[in-house]
């Protein structure tokens, strides 16, 4: 699976050379400065704010104070404070690619977390008295559908190949950003998402050498070995070790629930669903 992904990304990189350079080299070009990652994130949230509110409303006065850290090992963290209101942080130990800004701001904010967190509070909360809505519980069954319907959040708002709407903010700011060829890596690249859940086999069943892991990472997720080193961080961190698996089966379940109509998203981010409801209804 992985070699076939490698084959089909040798097929529309540019260039020429062995793979991982040039992979490493293309991506890497498409970093956003860091004194336009603010005006870009601002611009990114406007937009998917209002797509958002379009097709699923959002409570008035729901609010988003976006912020920059350092020395964490996540690459973006959603803070639901309460009372409509999120502080969400971008991780800036390396560089924030312009390939995954638009996901990024949308998993955290608009359709993602916050938003879920919003829609809840007002219609579970308030409205039905279920106080449980006010606790997240990392690892429960909860975090499964809310990763997975925020890693889906910006194809249900933008269409399943979001590039030209990224396009659309970051080239006017002078943000590099290749969205012809990000589109096709996206498609060729889909299978080393796989890559991820490997990693945390690999050190959590199989007891591998962390350094063997991040080569793992290296050679088939064809990553920069500072990026896989954070990859690996993050799998190893008392909290976080096997949180990736909510992500991988989060975005297949919902994704599959989803079946590509808004209102059944829309269940997603309004109603108490557990695994087991999605799993029934997709059979």
């Amino acid at each position: 699976m992985f070699e076939a992904a490698h084959r089909a990304l040798d097929e529309v990189l540019p260039g020429r050379g062995p793979l991982a350079e040039r992979f490493i080299a293309w991506r890497e070009a498409q970093a956003v400065p860091v004194d336009k990652l603010r005006p870009a994130i601002d611009s990114l949230a406007e937009d998917l704010r209002e797509r958002t509110d379009r097709l699923f409303g959002l409570p008035e006065g729901e609010h988003i104070d976006f912020d920059l850290v350092t020395d964490e090992p996540w690459s973006g963290f959603n803070y639901y404070l309460g009372d409509l209101h999120s502080r969400t942080v971008i991780n800036t130990d390396l560089p924030v690619l312009s390939t995954s800004l638009a996901h990024l701001v949308a998993h955290e904010a608009y359709p993602g977390h916050h938003t879920e967190h919003c829609r809840k509070e007002v219609g579970l909360v308030r409205r039905q008295q279920r106080l449980e809505e006010t606790i997240f519980v990392v690892g429960a069954p909860q975090c499964l559908l809310a990763e997975g319907l925020a890693d889906l959040g910006l194809e249900v708002v933008c269409g399943e190949r979001p590039e030209a709407v990224s396009a659309e903010h970051l080239r006017p700011m002078g943000i590099p950003y290749d969205a012809e060829v990000a589109a096709q890596v996206a498609v060729a690249g889909e299978a080393l998402q796989a890559v991820r859940g490997n990693l945390a086999m690999l050190l959590h069943d199989e007891g591998r050498d962390a350094d063997d892991v991040v080569r793992y990472a290296e050679r088939w997720g064809l990553l920069p070995k500072v990026r896989a080193e954070k990859a690996v961080q993050f799998q190893t961190d008392p909290t976080w070790r096997a949180y990736i698996y909510c992500y991988i089966e989060g975005l297949r379940l919902c994704r599959a629930f989803t079946a590509g109509d808004p209102a059944n998203f829309e269940r997603l981010i309004t109603e108490q669903l557990l695994p087991s409801d999605l799993v029934a209804a997709a059979t």
